[in-house]
């Protein structure tokens, strides 16, 4: 900026009287001068501020900028009021505003006689007078508004006249200062606040003056008692003082000395009155014409509407003003510089700006020399401490008062120069002189400026000491606004916030010679700093009492903050970096798959692993993909992997000798996408530069490509992928075409070169939905994006097997959902590669969030190499010191002194990142040296020793980067304050930006077409190079066109400091930029929906609330599809509360409810995905009801309702359940939602265990079918409804439709064979547990193993788990233990939670308890091994899965005698509360039937029941619930009927009943025929049956079949139930008789209760049925999935080796023993 455009710059901000002193000033060397002067001092006040501030600060970081905002509009009205009258604005002084009218001495002017020089003073006292009353009229009762905040601000005024002395004070560093002062000024100070609001308060010597001009018998004038006139804007006053006619005698004779913008004025023969009011007032009311005078004559005879005379006064004066504000603007378009030059005579602008500067603080000059040109549009948050400095005895009454004025100033200046203060105001009036002093403004911003204010404070009360024993100090910090107040024509640059005025507050109540801060200040500055509480004190605008402190002690230097440098080094991280070597050197020569997981958080170091391990990879011969998930990306799905798959085309093209795909190439097509309206992505598709290496690995057979060269290929058929590269920017139709061809063809190569079929291209629509096209359609969007993922999963494998692979990712919690499935199947593949992730640590992800999930899965996982990132040691800490000293000092730095290394590390917590930050700000303070040996030490004195705590910066590093950001190039600044509104950016964006609201084009946001000749270096360089903190890091750079090059800021921390200084405007207005810029791009491709989140985020920052609410929902509806739950309940959150919604209510008039009833539909599926059902089930409900369903609460309704149900249902049944779709799309849409939303109620119902509602769910879904086609879900709703009606069959019609359900359902779901969806999963599961309660166990078997392939491929573990343990289970009981086994070992291997290892555990016991116990004890032994392992981890949250623990604690306590836990007892105790508290059916509570079976049993062996002891009531007591629970909830199961006969005959032995035994474990035998052995339903508890009936019975008949039976089974399924000792007559015994006396005893003791006897069902094995709630969905397994720990990797598979030998060598497992 040149120095003409700084002096029209600088000049708003000086007084129009040092604008004169500067003018005439002779030497170009200011000195400390008082000009004494007559005048009329004016002080306006501005009431309602204080509490107007108070109260926005307690809306936070905006509250200063409100507040700012709301008195710049009020201040503009007053300057151009004060201007109009020839007033001269002295001071912006907070909420008042000082104004003089000032004539030097009369023996200044040679022609003026006295009485022409009292005709002037006059002329003055009128101007002010005016001036006030028409202020009084336009800015009273002036209402501010803000949101639910409503003040009224108003003004009152002091008036005083006399001498007065214009007084300017300053030196050393160069700042000076000029106040008004004398008589006058101390006339006001005394009188203004006599005047409330809205009221002039007169000085005794203004009003002597006053009488000389009106008749003040005319005027309404008011005596105060203290000594002062009050004055009002009453329409008599304005009347007198505007219009009554006044004579000047002498006044024509000086006008052309009074009028100083026109010395050679002639004046006309004109009214001596109206010459006075049109040259000297310029008066709105009197410099008008005649006609615009009698307007506003009539307008004053209406004096009792005062309120329309105002009204209309002011009306006219706004009509006027604008009227003159036009001729303003014509008269002065001419060049400012031109006025300044003829005004200041001889000297030149550069001399004018030197001598001006002085007068303006160094934050406004720093802007200013910076090229701010329109300071009063800039403005940012800042942090500020503010103090004020009250001198009480400085009193300027005469000329000769200055030298103590100065001499103050002199002390204040020297500690300002020590602790780089900026000087803002000094003011003097009858009580002393206030000086206003501001620590952190640019660029004297420090990283603890709170600190540094007290330390500045603390050292002026040191030198004010020796100059004026009588002050106070006030000191407060906090958010401010920071910027231009005022208007173009008087301005200031001001810190406007609550913390000023708390200050100025605390100045007032110290203690004379005193500090008092505030708590903030205090809280920031307690650690280097020594405190005195001084309690709690009642300040004016606060409504309670504040904290506040007096410092009495600091030791602390100046701080003065340096460069940090950038580079990234590996020091403190040689462990990981060895445990990465490692890796690469297995891999290369075993070549076998491994995941490496790195976590830590920003600073530790992770891009320079990451970054390492790619380096050293390629140093290996191994092809290396990498991408960086980025933030604003999230929502795109795949958009991480993209990269990584263009990298692997290449390599399959390189391996195949074909020519790659170029960079160059596609960096063409983004920008030609760009061109055509389309948004490109930012990610990058690179190849290496480098030479390509067609060679063998050395390490391995396969072929490996490590680096690839940029070629310039030109197609010329089908096998050379190539194209001219001449017609890319053509034609929209001719660019598709070549951009078809080039990567379809590439992708095609690549898939028949692995073995896929080519016809998959078109899947890759997913990936890149602008170079592929394919037509997919959303119903089928799901199961696609299933096949892409599996099928990109194959492609790696395979390439895996030719050439050797690592895979990288870093940033891997900005991994969209589909992305984060796809690596997850990566690291579960069988793919030989190792597969690098970098993440933030577990602790920074959402507890629900899906990629913490997948982040447990893979560290957890035997493949994954964990690393996680701490802080480097003390050690490392030096190492890092010693290398930045060496760079710094350019010598080797061989030691850091333990004093200097101490602290750092201290302070710095080891963080890589902020020891660097800390030593480069702490190499450029003088005091550190490198010693002769190279040690770096810090300088010493003895006179004055520096202690390092004191140097070392104790602020916060946000604090420090705001401190680095000041000393940044200006430009730049602005650039990094646009780019932290975005966060991840491309160049060209902001350079845009800027280039529309700032009209700049910087040198270093040229384009390489914009370079000229001038510019000396490269814009991409120059970029570069003003970064020189380190700021920003580069995503993607693009070598052919730098703009479009993608950085994001180093840390989240540095871009929140830098985004923090905009004000809340200017982030309003970069927001909305933004916001329009990606809609356009969204609205030219509606496809693009992953710019929605970046659309809406930058509108819910803006003021658009309309546009935000139309983004926000198309977020939620975007995230829904994605399937991303946890965004999708955010966003909706949200959503809700933008329309002010009660989310949990059926209404809101601006939304129809068909879009409501989508909305909760949608936020209740989400709930239900992360299993909150207590809120799924409300959303859906409330859904329903907008649709006009309602859910029957009971009684009448409900049966009615469900009559009704029933009744369309049979027509269901009658036309063998095929459905007639109606025709209306709308109530087709309708009725699919309903249906949905039915579906989602049963699956949270059979969750909730609320047995009606979910049949009533089930019920109406199917009814809501009816008029639908038949699809997916409505064979689920069928499949779900069979086991309804088998379970609840009471007569044969209802079985007969249940059995025809399943075979429409079972006929059918052939048509979905190839269907991979969740709708298929819950399919096959209900099929499988229809058919397992049938019986038939080849048909369940069937849907078992169909459920586990197919939950794999989906990666529903929770389905995985469920059909591997039924599995197992229904092998076990159809007598296939081998399978049974081979399932369990299958769930030891890959699931580690404690249910699962808990249900594997009880599954191998029992085919344990089957084998022959006497041969081997080593087998026993390592059970209780494995069996007290899982005792120690036990979780202890799902009841079902503990009735299987303790059951088989107590199975092992009874047949072995060894108790495995502390207290069996207690275990027993834990078996009766569960099964007690059951309630419903559950396949967790089903497998522990087996255990529990044979723990009774063994306890009746062992005489438990024959004695009256707890233990004999605690068996009692499981028996007991256990019948309950099997006829309650489970007598519909075929695999019960030998349950309930075992218990119930258990029963009556212990009563000493045996034939009713035998008669009772009869009826458990559901396979009676002899001669079909090999076809019984369960061999095992049929063996137990038959050797019970061996045992016991006395019929030797029936002993002898019953012997024959169970050497039968023995011999057929290898079991082995042990010697059946025979028990005659007279060794039968009663243990105690049970009857409901013994029962309700029992039920007592244990439940506190009595027992509630279950009817004894007669069972029919043939019409066996399930009862609804037996239905284990999801959600149910998902609960007990949940709670897992982290178990350390065991050899879980060593007790099947022991157990069975023979059956597992084929497996491979060891033993030990």
């Amino acid at each position: 900026m040149s120095h003409d455009d700084k002096c029209s710059t600088i000049l708003p901000y000086i007084p129009t009287h040092v604008r004169e002193y500067l003018r005439n000033y002779e030497s170009n060397v200011l000195k400390p001068k008082s000009i004494d002067c007559f005048g009329v001092a004016m002080m306006v006040d501005v009431s309602g501020y204080s509490k107007l501030a108070s109260n926005l600060a307690q809306k936070g970081s905006i509250g200063p900028e409100l507040l700012s905002n709301s008195m710049n509009g009020y201040l503009d009205k007053m300057i151009k009021i004060i201007l109009q009258y020839k007033g001269d604005l002295v001071k912006f002084a907070g909420d008042a505003v000082i104004i003089c009218w000032t004539i030097e001495n009369i023996n200044k002017y040679q022609y003026i006689m006295q009485e022409e020089y009292e005709e002037m003073k006059l002329a003055l006292l009128l101007n002010a007078t005016r001036c006030s009353l028409q202020m009084l009229t336009e800015l009273s009762k002036y209402t501010v508004e803000i949101d639910d905040l409503k003040i009224d601000l108003n003004i009152h005024i002091g008036l005083g006249v006399g001498i007065m002395f214009n007084v300017h004070v300053g030196g050393y560093p160069g700042r000076w200062e000029h106040f008004i002062s004398g008589s006058a000024v101390n006339q006001v100070t005394k009188i203004l606040d006599l005047a409330k609001a809205g009221q002039i308060a007169v000085s005794i010597q203004f009003y002597r003056q006053l009488v000389k001009l009106f008749n003040t018998n005319n005027l309404d004038i008011t005596s105060h008692s203290k000594g002062a006139i009050i004055l009002e804007a009453t329409v008599k006053n304005i009347k007198q003082i505007f219009f009554q006619k006044l004579v000047f005698n002498k006044l024509p004779n000086i006008l052309g000395i009074i009028n100083t913008k026109n010395d050679s004025i002639i004046i006309p023969p004109l009214d001596k009155e109206k010459a006075f009011i049109n040259n000297i007032s310029q008066s709105v009311y009197s410099n008008q014409t005649e006609d615009i005078k009698m307007n506003i004559l009539k307008l004053m005879k209406h004096e009792s509407e005062y309120t329309d005379l105002i009204t209309g006064i002011n009306k006219l004066i706004k009509n006027i003003y604008e009227e003159r504000n036009e001729e303003y603007q014509k008269t002065n378009n001419d060049n400012i510089t031109e006025i300044v030059c003829e005004n200041y005579a001889e000297k030149s602008s550069e001399e004018v700006y030197n001598l001006c500067k002085e007068y303006i603080n160094e934050g406004a000059l720093s802007k200013i020399e910076s090229g701010t040109k329109n300071l009063i549009k800039f403005s940012e948050l800042r942090r500020i401490t503010t103090l004020f400095l009250k001198v009480n005895n400085i009193k300027f009454e005469e000329s000769n008062d200055l030298s103590l004025a100065q001499e103050s100033l002199d002390a204040v200046q020297r500690a300002l120069v020590l602790q780089e203060g900026i000087l803002r105001q000094f003011l003097i009036d009858d009580k002393g002189a206030i000086i206003l002093i501001y620590f952190g403004l640019p660029p004297l911003s420090h990283e603890n400026d709170a600190q540094v204010g007290i330390e500045a404070a603390l050292e002026i009360c040191k030198n004010m000491k020796r100059v004026n024993d009588n002050f106070t100090i006030g000191v407060g910090t906090g958010i401010t606004w920071v910027g231009g107040i005022g208007n173009e024509d008087r301005a200031d640059y001001s810190v406007v916030g609550d913390s000023v005025n708390m200050a100025a507050r605390l100045m007032m109540k110290a203690e004379k010679n005193t500090i008092l801060c505030d708590e903030e200040t205090y809280k920031l500055t307690k650690d280097n700093i020594s405190y005195k509480y001084k309690g709690t004190l009642i300040v004016k605008g606060k409504s309670k009492s504040i904290m506040a402190y007096q410092p009495v002690n600091c030791t602390a230097v100046p701080i003065h903050l340096p460069k940090i440098t950038t580079e990234i080094e590996l020091i403190g991280r040689e462990k990981e970096i060895e445990v990465i070597e490692s890796i690469l050197v297995n891999y290369s020569t075993k070549c076998e798959g491994i995941s490496l997981l790195v976590q830590g958080v920003e600073g530790l170091g992770l891009m320079p692993l990451a970054e390492f391990l790619i380096k050293e990879a390629k140093k290996n011969n191994i092809n290396v993909c990498t991408s960086v998930a980025k933030k604003l990306e999230r929502t795109t799905i795949y958009s991480a992997y993209k990269p990584i798959i263009i990298e692997i085309i290449n390599i399959c093209l390189l391996i195949q000798k074909k020519k790659p795909l170029d960079s160059f190439l596609y960096n063409n097509i983004e920008r030609a996408q760009n061109d055509i309206g389309k948004y490109h992505s930012t990610d990058s598709i690179r190849s290496s530069k480098d030479d390509i290496q067609d060679k063998l690995s050395p390490r391995s057979n396969r072929f490996s490509i490590s680096s690839r060269v940029k070629p310039n290929v030109n197609f010329q058929d089908n096998d050379s992928i190539s194209c001219s590269f001449d017609s890319v920017d053509t034609e929209h139709n001719n660019f598709k075409e070549k951009r078809l061809f080039i990567f379809k063809s590439a992708i095609i190569e690549t898939l028949n070169y692995l073995g896929e079929n080519p016809e998959l291209v078109s899947l890759f629509s997913l990936m890149f939905p602008y170079l592929i096209t394919g037509n997919i359609s959303e119903d089928e969007n799901e199961n696609k994006i299933s096949e892409f993922s599996y099928l990109l999963v194959r492609l790696v494998t395979k390439l895996t097997i030719k050439t050797p692979l690592i895979i990288v990712i870093d940033q891997l919690q900005y991994l969209d959902p589909i992305s984060l499935k796809l690596t997850e199947l990566l690291h579960k593949s069988q793919a030989k590669m190792i597969l690098g992730l970098f993440t933030c640590p577990e602790s920074h992800y959402s507890s629900r969030e899906k990629g913490l999930e997948t982040l447990k899965s893979i560290s957890k996982s035997k493949r994954t190499v964990n690393i996680v990132l701490g802080s480097v040691s003390e050690d490392a800490t030096c190492e890092i010191i010693k290398d930045l000293c060496t760079i710094k000092f350019q010598k080797k730095c061989t030691g850091v002194s333990e004093s200097i290394l101490k602290v750092i590390f201290e302070r710095t917590q080891g963080t890589p990142i902020y020891i660097r930050r800390m030593t480069t700000w702490m190499l450029e303070l003088s005091n550190f040296i490198l010693s002769e040996d190279g040690s770096l030490t810090i300088i010493q004195k003895d006179d004055n020793p520096i202690d390092i705590e004191s140097i070392v910066p104790s602020g916060d590093i946000e604090a420090i980067v705001v401190a680095q950001f000041d000393k940044l190039d200006s430009n730049y600044q602005e650039f990094l304050k646009v780019a932290s509104v975005v966060g991840q950016f491309k160049v060209t964006d902001i350079k845009n930006y800027i280039s529309k609201y700032y009209k700049k084009n910087y040198n270093f946001l040229k384009s390489e077409e914009e370079i000229d000749s001038n510019d000396y270096e490269r814009p991409d360089i120059l970029f570069k190079t003003l970064d020189k903190y380190g700021f920003l890091k580069i995503i993607y750079q693009d070598s052919d066109f730098w703009l479009d090059s993608t950085y994001a800021f180093s840390s989240d921390m540095i871009q929140k400091a830098i985004y923090t200084l905009n004000t809340f405007s200017k982030r309003e207005e970069i927001h909305l930029y933004f916001a329009h810029f990606y809609e356009q791009e969204y609205l030219s491709n509606q496809d693009r929906q992953d710019l929605l989140v970046s659309i809406y985020e930058h509108y819910s920052h803006s003021p658009d609330k309309q546009k935000t609410k139309i983004y926000l929902e198309k977020v939620c509806r975007y995230y829904y599809k994605l399937k991303s739950m946890q965004e999708a309940i955010k966003y909706y959150k949200l959503l809700f509360k933008s329309f002010r919604y009660d989310q949990n209510s059926s209404s809101m008039s601006s939304v129809s409810n068909w879009t409501l009833s989508e909305w909760h539909k949608q936020i209740g599926e989400a709930y239900l995905a992360i299993q909150r059902y207590k809120e799924a089930e409300s959303h859906i409900i409330v859904s329903l009801k907008l649709l006009g369903v309602q859910i029957p609460s009971g009684g009448f309704n409900l049966w009615w309702f469900l009559r009704v149900i029933n009744r369309k249902n049979d027509w269901l049944y009658q036309n063998n359940f095929n459905t007639k779709p109606c025709k209306n799309l709308e109530k087709e849409k309708k009725f699919k939602v309903i249906r949905g939303c039915l579906l989602l109620l049963s699956e949270i119902y059979n969750y909730l265990h609320k047995q009606a509602l979910f049949k009533l769910c089930i019920k109406m879904a199917l009814k809501w079918s009816v008029d639908l086609k038949m699809d997916i879900k409505y064979f689920l709703i069928l499949s779900m409804y069979s086991i309804e009606l088998i379970a609840n069959a009471v007569e044969g019609k209802s079985f007969l439709i249940g059995i025809t359900v399943l075979k429409k359902v079972k006929y059918h779901l052939i048509d979905y064979d190839n269907t991979l969806s969740y709708d298929c999963l819950l399919i096959h599961d209900s099929l499988a547990q229809c058919y397992f309660i049938l019986g038939d166990w080849k048909n369940s078997l069937k849907h078992w193993d169909i459920l586990i392939n197919k939950a794999s491929k989906l990666n529903e573990i929770a389905l995985w788990d469920k059909g591997v343990i039924m599995k197992s289970f229904t092998e076990f009981h159809s007598g296939n233990t081998d399978i049974c086994l081979k399932t369990t070992t299958e769930m030891l291997k890959k699931r580690k939670s404690w249910k699962n290892q808990c249900l594997a555990y009880g599954s191998i016991f029992m085919d344990f308890i089957l084998q022959n116990e006497e041969e081997d004890m080593t087998p026993i032994l390592s059970m209780m091994k494995k069996l007290t392992e899982l005792a120690d981890k036990r979780n202890l949250t799902n009841y079902s899965i503990q009735i299987v623990f303790y059951g088989l604690m107590g199975q092992v306590y009874y047949r072995f005698g060894v108790s495995i836990i502390d207290n069996i007892y207690e275990g027993l105790m834990k078996i009766v509360k569960y099964l007690d508290k059951l309630g419903h059916q559950s396949w967790g509570a089903l497998i522990s039937f087996p255990h529990l079976v044979d723990m009774l049993y063994s306890a009746y062996d062992k005489d438990v029941f024959l004695t009256n002891t707890k233990e004999r009531t605690l068996c009692l007591g499981i028996l007991f619930t256990l019948i309950n629970a099997l006829e309650k909830y489970f007598s519909s199961y075929l695999i019960c009927v030998p349950v309930i006969a075992l218990t119930r005959g258990l029963m009556f032995l212990i009563s000493g009943e045996y034939e009713e035994a035998i008669k009772t474990w009869n009826t458990g035998l559901i396979d009676k025929d002899e001669t079909r052995i090999s076809n019984i339903h369960f061999p095992y508890f049929t063996g137990i049956i038959y050797s019970l009936i061996k045992k016991y019975s006395l019929d030797p008949d029936e002993k002898s079949n019953a012997l024959k039976m169970v050497n039968g089974i023995e011999s057929l399924f290898s079991y082995d139930f042990g010697e059946i000792e025979d028990v005659s007559l007279q060794e039968r015994y009663t243990c105690v008789v049970i009857d409901d006396n013994l029962k309700n005893s029992v039920y007592s003791d244990i439940l506190n209760k009595n027992c509630v006897e279950t009817k004894n069902k007669t069972i029919n094995y043939l019409t066996q049925q399930q009862n609804v709630l037996s239905l284990d969905m999801r959600s149910n397994l998902m609960n007990e999935n949940i709670h897992r720990g982290i178990p350390e990797r065991s050899n879980a598979t060593n007790l099947l080796y022991i157990t069975q030998k023979n059956k597992f060598n084929n497996n491979g497992l060891i033993t030990t023993s």
